[in-house]
C-alpha cells in the first residue's frame, strides 16, 4: 500500500447571500436569477419533507420555470452555479 504527503482538502465556495433571487410570478411561474457572472446548472424544488418535486436544468444567468403543481406551502429551492457551489433557500408559495 502507498500513501501520499498530500492532504486531501475541500474548497469553499463562498456565495453572497444576495448571489441568487427567487421572484414569484403570475400564473405559476417562478423566476430564479443568478449574479456576479454565474449560470444556474440545476433548480430543484423539495417540499419540507425533503422529498424532490420537480428538477430542471439551466445554462444561464436568468431562468424561469413554470411550477404548477404546487399548492400553497413553504418549499425548498436548490439551486446549484456554474461554479459548482449550491444555494438553498425557503420560500412560500401564494
Amino acid at each position: 500500500m502507498a500513501f501520499s504527503d498530500q492532504a486531501l482538502t475541500i474548497e469553499d465556495v463562498l456565495l453572497n447571500k444576495n448571489t441568487l433571487r427567487v421572484i414569484e410570478l403570475e400564473n405559476d411561474y417562478v423566476q430564479f436569477n443568478t449574479s456576479n457572472n454565474l449560470s444556474i446548472k440545476t433548480v430543484s424544488i423539495h417540499n419540507l419533507l425533503g422529498r424532490q418535486l420537480y428538477h430542471f436544468t439551466g445554462g444561464s444567468a436568468s431562468k424561469t420555470y413554470k411550477l404548477s403543481n404546487l399548492n400553497s406551502n413553504v418549499y425548498i429551492a436548490k439551486v446549484e452555479l456554474s461554479n459548482g457551489g449550491v444555494i438553498s433557500k425557503m420560500a412560500f408559495k401564494k
